[in-house]
């Protein structure tokens, strides 16, 4: 996860961070503090997605997010791109109320205003996805089995087998 929140944080994202930025009117610093207070909070989501099996809908929103990573034209801040970031909130936090949530434990812990989280949350939430999914395509194999590796023991393979047993299960 921390190589995810490095990859959001990282050179090839300044220019949306500034956006952000801009678009929100606080200082680029606070983006970056925010988006470490929401990350771990949307990448815990998406591995929960990934163990329940919604992992196919999560990865497609993913790689339809990409495009506002990867393209300086697609604004993070633009309409198509909030509205997908607000999709794909309610895909991983299951519902408004717990987005809500998120949203006043974030705006108490960094200080920034509510509206401001608010508004700051979807754009977070389609970087993180255009992120995974650069990642995945990238073959960064340790971020993303780091990612998968939930009792971080070195091997996703007992991970993915209780996956699978969850899934089938059902």
């Amino acid at each position: 996860m921390a190589s995810l929140l490095n990859s959001i944080l990282g050179a090839d994202n300044q220019s949306n961070l500034q956006d952000i930025a801009s678009h929100l009117g606080i200082d680029k610093s606070n983006v970056e503090k925010l988006m470490g207070e929401v990350a771990p909070v949307l990448s815990q989501g998406l591995k929960q997605k990934i163990k329940s099996g919604e992992g196919a809908d999560a990865l497609e929103q993913a790689a339809s997010a990409q495009q506002f990573i990867d393209d300086d034209n697609a604004k993070i801040y633009s309409d198509d791109a909030v509205n997908q970031g607000k999709q794909t909130l309610n895909h991983l936090m299951g519902d408004e109320a717990h987005v809500q949530e998120m949203a006043d434990k974030v705006a108490k812990s960094t200080g920034v205003s509510q509206d401001v989280v608010q508004k700051l949350l979807p754009m977070a939430a389609t970087m993180l996805m255009g992120s995974s999914s650069k990642q995945a395509q990238s073959g960064d194999e340790d971020s993303l089995l780091s990612f998968l590796d939930e009792n971080k023991d070195g091997s996703i393979s007992d991970d993915l087998l209780g996956f699978a047993k969850r899934i089938f299960k059902h």
